[in-house]
């Protein structure tokens, strides 16, 4: 194994790691929507944005349509990114929910409002409601 190989999984597991702790430290800080509340939302309401936290190829075999992506390892160096969606809830989903909870502490230091998923992806596709993939498109 070369020596970036081996500094990125110290990076990946020192960044995980510093996300459990924050995380754990403030577990119920972080407001939860239901898998159904996120469900009825409206596609045009522009009071929301829904991000995927999960890996790009997570994101492409399937996701909650008109979700966007921003992997839980990208989101503090693309915060930037979302800035122009401070006016709105930010509401996060990974596939169970864990990866999306340190996201949303992460965006709530940032001063969004952000709401995490709970059950993430899989709770969604359990209570029957539709995903789409990159072949749909």
């Amino acid at each position: 194994m070369t020596r970036l190989v081996q500094g990125i999984i110290v990076a990946v597991i020192f960044a995980v790691a510093v996300s459990s702790i924050v995380l754990l430290q403030s577990k119920n800080s972080v407001s939860e929507t239901t898998v159904s509340e996120v469900h009825s939302l409206q596609p045009d309401d522009s009071s929301y944005i829904l991000i995927d936290v999960r890996t790009p190829p997570e994101h492409a075999e399937e996701r909650i349509n008109n979700s966007i992506l921003i992997p839980l390892l990208e989101l503090e160096s693309r915060v930037h990114e979302l800035d122009r969606y401070r006016n709105r809830t930010v509401i996060v989903y990974c596939r169970t929910g864990r990866r999306s909870m340190m996201a949303a502490e992460m965006l709530k230091h940032y001063g969004f409002t952000v709401s995490n998923m709970t059950g993430g992806i899989i709770r969604w596709k359990s209570q029957g409601f539709s995903t789409v993939t990159d072949k749909d498109l």
